[in-house]
């Protein structure tokens, strides 16, 4: 009886969402993800995997059949999107994406790890086969200087590192044009630019990569290339608020590892100011470019014990300082973890950035529709709007007020189908 069970449930999984009945999900409150003030009491209607319509309660009867789900109460948010996880290094990586996913985050991007591995879970989520959210991710480009990191190998297993489409390392005799397509065959939608990279070469990846129509995420500060160097380049997100302290210094490090073990925790941050003169017209150039900033708070130390070392207390409080200072200046901001994939710990970022200046609407923003525009999905998912794909969550509480509540899940559908609805 087991395995009929267990047969009837794989078959209601991949029954095409478009043969379902009608779903309304009615008085509810409603943040769609734009930054604009919640609506209350609103009937948000299914039908497959997108967003119908959305009415206020009980103005117009709802189609024959239309299955309800009354959550007085409840706010519905767009599904959330962790713009930066590395899904390689979770040690039991399909529990922990269906943790996650029942954590409210229907969208991941990988940035960086072994795309035969990303690209086999994106695809097994993308059919059903896996409970998870959909996996967006990149190819990793850096130069020679990063093969004294053990993570040049490690992404690159059974192949020569530095040679494997996904993980490549790039030369000023580098053929630009053929490296971009072959990242483009991994199924990767964007470049990160990672390290070692030079001013030019960083120019040189963007344009191209551009020209192929893929997107750029770059670190904010590449060593040698500082974050300058790639915001002029014209690279669509910028990660890390704590790497803008290489704004125009001429001291970066040629590689990731000086960088991040010496001079990073030698830096005068006290005597760097992110609302001086430089910093605004650093921002005001995001602005004017459409730069995405994701500032990856959750990486500047939040997860260890407390107390912190100086240095890392100092660059964990400069990069928060920073990250108030860009959104105050009109810079979008995105979020991301960059750790494994957790259940939380999204949130716990939503939570961080409310500390750094963001207003709690505009936090959720950050977790929704500016991700979905740093990943290239911004026109299907990241709002609550008819048209857009049903990837949505409720959660009980107003996370307009605050933003802790959005860990009160009680909701998630992905694709039009509940995927998490606890008893």
């Amino acid at each position: 009886m087991r395995w009929l069970k267990h047969l009837l449930w794989l078959s209601a999984l991949i029954t095409p969402a478009a043969h379902a009945a009608p779903l309304a999900i009615g008085n509810v409150t409603i943040i769609d993800g734009t930054g604009a003030a919640p609506r209350t009491g609103q009937t948000v209607l299914l039908s497959g995997d997108k967003i119908a319509e959305i009415f206020p309660a009980g103005s117009r009867p709802l189609p024959p059949g239309t299955r309800i789900l009354d959550l007085p109460g409840h706010t519905l948010l767009p599904g959330l999107i962790d713009a930066h996880v590395h899904v390689n290094d979770s040690k039991d990586r399909e529990a922990q994406l269906k943790a996650v996913l029942e954590s409210g985050v229907t969208t991941v991007r990988d940035l960086a790890g072994d795309a035969r591995i990303t690209g086999d879970l994106a695809r097994r989520a993308a059919r059903g086969e896996i409970a998870s959210p959909a996996i967006h991710y990149p190819a990793v480009m850096f130069g020679a200087g990063f093969f004294e990191d053990d993570r040049a190998q490690k992404s690159a297993e059974g192949n020569r590192p530095g040679t494997s489409p996904w993980s490549r390392v790039v030369t000023a005799d580098s053929d630009i044009a053929q490296i971009v397509a072959d990242a483009r065959s991994t199924g990767a939608t964007g470049l990160k630019l990672y390290a070692s990279l030079s001013p030019d070469l960083v120019a040189r990846l963007t344009s191209e990569a551009h020209r192929q129509g893929m997107l750029v995420w770059a670190h904010s500060v590449i060593f040698p290339a500082g974050v300058e160097h790639a915001v002029r380049a014209g690279a669509d997100s910028i990660i890390h608020s704590k790497g803008m302290v290489s704004l125009g210094r001429s001291d970066v490090p040629d590689t990731f590892r000086q960088g991040t073990s010496v001079w990073v925790q030698q830096f005068d941050y006290a005597a760097t100011d992110p609302e001086g003169t430089p910093f605004q017209a650093l921002y005001a150039e995001m602005v004017r470019r459409g730069t995405i900033l994701e500032p990856a708070l959750m990486a500047d130390g939040e997860r260890r014990p407390k107390p912190l070392p100086s240095w890392l207390a100092s660059m964990r409080d400069w990069a928060c300082r920073a990250t108030g200072a860009a959104y105050r200046a009109g810079v979008t901001i995105g979020a991301g973890t960059d750790g494994h994939v957790v259940a939380g710990e999204l949130q716990s970022e939503l939570r961080r950035l409310v500390e750094c200046g963001l207003t709690p609407l505009d936090a959720i923003k950050a977790a929704t529709l500016n991700n979905a525009r740093a990943i290239g999905i911004d026109k299907t998912h990241g709002t609550i709007e008819p048209g857009k794909a049903a990837d949505l969550i409720a959660v009980a509480g107003d996370p307009a007020s605050d933003i802790a509540v959005t860990n009160a899940v009680r909701l998630v559908i992905q694709a039009g189908r509940v995927v998490f609805q606890p008893d």
